[in-house]
């Protein structure tokens, strides 16, 4: 129980250095890797990567703070993608220690699904801050691109396995 709590005290602290470069590799690098009209949402792979690894609670916080973090760097409303994302990663941490427990199937799964959950909740924060919304060319794009973000939600939750793992053989060495 001590070694969680001090993973979640190493969260807390990395989170906002992690969290903007989370934000700018969405904004800089995700445009130049579309394939077929969709881009990977690194906002969502990064949340769901940490919510399976550090729970719901942490979920929660990183999405809210990654997206409050692009909210601001955009210049979209706050709210815009913050919401959606505290959603997304509070749902990819409760889905995964309530149904799934692979180290490869659930965070697929959970990326495939969160995309679609984030698009989805997307939406109607946007028709509330009075952005037009294209519901046919959003289906269009977020296939491809829940794809896309499966693979990087996998990656992602892996490194964060590997560097766990590092820390605890480091720790046992002392």
């Amino acid at each position: 129980m001590r070694e969680r709590s001090r993973a979640r005290g190493v969260l807390i602290a990395a989170a906002p250095v992690t969290a903007l470069a989370s934000v700018v590799a969405q904004m800089s690098l995700a445009p130049w890797l579309q394939v077929r009209g969709g881009i990977p949402n690194f906002l969502v792979a990064t949340t769901a990567a940490v919510a399976l690894h550090f729970g719901p609670w942490a979920g929660i916080f990183w999405g809210g703070m990654a997206g409050l973090l692009a909210d601001i760097l955009a210049a979209h409303p706050v709210g815009l993608l913050a919401l959606p994302l505290a959603v997304v990663g509070y749902a990819a941490g409760l889905g995964h220690r309530l149904v799934l427990e692979s180290r490869v199937l659930a965070p697929v799964l959970i990326g495939l699904g969160t995309t679609w959950l984030e698009v989805l909740l997307q939406i109607p924060v946007a028709l509330i801050w009075g952005y037009p919304v294209v519901t046919r060319a959003v289906v269009d794009r977020t296939f491809p691109a829940s794809l896309y973000t499966a693979l990087w939600t996998w990656i992602f939750f892996l490194l964060l396995l590997l560097v766990h793992r590092l820390q605890k053989q480091e720790r046992l060495a002392l």
